[in-house]
């Protein structure tokens, strides 16, 4: 092998490194493959520099020759896993195969709750003319919603009670002329000047009352003028009411309150609601006839307004003063 290397190099065909590998290669008992290969390759390439030659590694001769034809999938295998899907699909609640993802967060930040609008600005001021604020005691109530039920008689002492024969606001038709009140009052005034018809104010109750006393009783029921300007009551004055006079007048309105009103009626009424009855007893041919005081009971008496109402009167002025006349009944009244 010496003789053979010393042969190559005096041709030029290997220089003195390749010569070296040949002498050790020949000192080797045993020729390892793969080495072998490797020098032949490195003597490949020193020979042909130009690369000519087709040199074939043995490291690409041991590697199957891999093929650029597509691979076919088989049906068999599995379908691999896309990367990301970590979590086993859920089951579409219909029994489906369907994929039910879940949703992503979402990073928009909430909108805040809107706020509520501003109540609008009421368009007049209370108590304007273009606020249709009907007067509670001036309402027809026939037209009118009820009132809320009250538990007692006694508690609703104040309301207003539904009676279609009185209309609130209405007055009393004058049935006393200015001449004839001019001479109603020349008798006290013995000479009057001028008369002029006013109209008072009055708050107007229905009441009903049980009157009881030694073991009697008897109802009784009736309506109660009060006014409310001096609070005083009278009992519900004959006429006709009418919703407006064809005859100059001055019209009058009352300070005192439905509160102050309705218990001075309620206080008129306990005074002023006493009776007597008679009972009479059979004693074999005799008759005896017991009268019995019946008063009313408090706990029973039920006091409803109705509404208000207005009274007419004559004021006649004179030399001497002033008096008046009631325009329905023609009596000479004190104010």
């Amino acid at each position: 092998m010496l003789e053979r290397a010393e042969q190559l190099m005096e041709q030029g065909a290997v220089d003195d490194g390749d010569a070296e590998l040949l002498v050790e290669e020949d000192d080797e008992p045993e020729a390892d493959p793969e080495r072998s290969q490797r020098a032949h390759s490195q003597r490949s390439e020193q020979t042909d520099p130009g690369g000519a030659g087709e040199p074939q590694p043995a490291e690409q001769s041991q590697q199957p020759r891999q093929s650029h034809q597509p691979q076919q999938a088989d049906p068999a295998a599995e379908p691999t896993q896309p990367r990301g899907a970590e979590k086993d699909p859920m089951p579409a609640e219909d029994g489906s195969d369907a994929e039910i993802l879940d949703p992503e967060p979402s990073t928009s930040r909430p909108e805040p709750d809107a706020e509520p609008p501003e109540p609008e600005p009421a368009s007049t001021a209370r108590g304007s003319p273009s606020e249709s604020t009907p007067d509670p005691e001036t309402t027809d109530p026939s037209t009118s919603s009820p009132p809320d039920a009250v538990d007692s008689p006694a508690a609703a002492a104040g309301a207003r009670s539904e009676d279609p024969s009185f209309v609130s606001g209405t007055t009393i038709e004058p049935q006393v002329d200015r001449d004839e009140a001019l001479r109603e009052a020349e008798e006290a005034l013995f000479e009057a000047d001028d008369a002029r018809l006013e109209l008072l104010p009055f708050r107007v109750y229905r009441y009903q009352a049980r009157l009881v006393g030694d073991g009697a009783e008897r109802e009784d029921e009736g309506r109660v003028w009060v006014s409310t300007q001096s609070g005083a009551v009278v009992r519900a004055p004959a006429g006709d009411r009418v919703a407006e006079l064809d005859q100059p007048h001055e019209r009058f309105d009352g300070s005192m309150s439905g509160d102050e009103t309705q218990a001075a009626a309620r206080e008129h009424l306990l005074d002023s609601l006493e009776r007597r009855d008679e009972r009479r007893q059979d004693y074999n041919e005799s008759a005896v006839i017991e009268r019995v005081q019946l008063e009313p009971d408090p706990e029973a008496l039920a006091v409803d307004r109705l509404g208000k109402a207005y009274a007419p009167r004559w004021r006649v002025e004179g030399p001497d003063g002033t008096v008046f006349v009631d325009a329905v009944t023609g009596e000479v009244v004190t104010d």
